[in-house]
């Protein structure tokens, strides 16, 4: 065992220093906490949220949660922003005061006396309905915000559907960006933008001082963990075996022919002129090396591409196993479930129901989208516990 950390560490060693701020003595925490700070009074001046000569948020819940599930999803599920422990965990947490008032500041209307009656009126036709079945639901005072800021919520869902589909990060977190950049360039476009430019410039300095692509770390600590549970590798294999990793973190898929080239610079390098290996023996090696993989150390699959037949890393090298990855997992559920349910039993329809087959649309679209990202969830989750 000690011998393969000897193999192992060589190769793993530069995911060392990627683990994000170094602890409460590393300069860039107190540089981030400034950051995060002077952010958040930044935006907490901004007339926008002045009320009576007061700092009021009066955006609605679901600003809040909106603030709150993305800022789980990108500090504990995408793992953007370093190891959530210790320093950076207390940042990450700390980050929630500017986020959400940036949330709030794109997003967020200010609940208008007349939108909350309008969202009682239409709560208020949905128990009366539903008398008439004998099911009396009990609805919380916030839900009625649901409604005056429908538009939001419909968003929120179709961006909480983009975030759990199975693809890759990179599309999320274009996804994400976009989701923002949008209503921040209309908003500046607005009278005094002062404050929301001055927070979020900020608020930008400080996550991207925090930076750290701590999945990265994750990936090869699994590969680590896996590796290890063999009693005996010799030193090629295990670099042939990095090097395939290395390129499926980078490339997501590799062809039979990328791995044979892989395989063969590995176990040709050293070779003197005229006794490297040949290409059927480099075929056999390859395919030993492929069985390996996917046998004895579970790291990758087999399956069909634009390219044919590729290799794919397994899903569970990616998944980082703490309870803060569910609590940023599970409200995403929650949230796409209670949104589809109060859809369906609410009268507010994107096509009329008296529409024959048109108004039954957007529920079709509802529901196929929950179960969309439910099936995508169960399998992530599946292969977390299948590791």
């Amino acid at each position: 065992m000690k011998r393969i950390g000897k193999l192992v560490h060589p190769l793993t060693k530069p995911i060392e220093n990627v683990h994000g701020i170094a602890g409460f003595s590393d300069w860039k925490f107190y540089a981030v906490f400034l950051l995060y700070s002077a952010s958040f009074i930044a935006f907490a001046s901004d007339p926008f949220f002045l009320l009576r000569g007061g700092v009021v948020f009066q955006q609605g819940m679901i600003t809040l949660l909106l603030a709150v599930v993305l800022l789980n999803t990108l500090h504990w599920d995408f793992l953007l922003f370093g190891k959530p422990s210790n320093a950076n965990l207390l940042l990450q947490l700390f980050s929630y005061l500017p986020g959400a008032f940036f949330i709030a500041r794109l997003f967020g209307k200010a609940t208008k006396p007349e939108c909350v009656s309008k969202g009682e009126i239409i709560l208020d036709t949905i128990k009366k309905a539903n008398e008439t079945i004998g099911f009396m639901p009990i609805f919380p005072s916030w839900l009625t915000d649901l409604f005056c800021n429908w538009k939001i919520s419909l968003v929120f869902v179709l961006l909480l559907v983009v975030l759990s589909l199975n693809i890759r990060k990179q599309f999320k977190v274009a996804a994400v960006y976009l989701f923002l950049l949008i209503p921040f360039l209309a908003e500046i476009t607005g009278k005094r933008p002062e404050h929301l430019i001055i927070g979020t410039v900020l608020f930008a300095f400080g996550l991207g001082l925090q930076f750290c692509r701590y999945d990265y770390v994750v990936y090869f600590e699994r590969i680590d963990e896996s590796l290890r549970q063999s009693s005996s590798i010799d030193t090629l294999l295990l670099r042939s075996i990095m090097r395939i990793m290395s390129r499926l973190y980078q490339d997501s898929e590799l062809s039979e022919n990328d791995v044979r080239e892989i395989v063969s610079d590995v176990y040709n390098t050293g070779k003197a002129p005229g006794n490297e290996y040949s290409d059927m023996e480099i075929n056999q090696i390859a395919a030993e090396v492929i069985r390996k993989m996917i046998h004895s150390f579970n790291l990758v699959h087999i399956q069909q591409s634009n390219r044919g037949a590729a290799m794919f890393p397994n899903r569970r090298l990616f998944i980082y196993d703490n309870a803060l990855r569910g609590i940023a997992v599970f409200p995403r559920i929650l949230v796409v479930l209670l949104f589809v349910v109060i859809w369906w039993i609410s009268p507010i329809d994107i096509f009329p129901d008296a529409l024959p087959l048109i108004g039954t649309i957007d529920d079709v679209l509802a529901g196929m989208a929950t179960m969309l990202m439910l099936s995508s969830s169960i399998k992530q989750e599946t292969n977390t516990l299948n590791r």
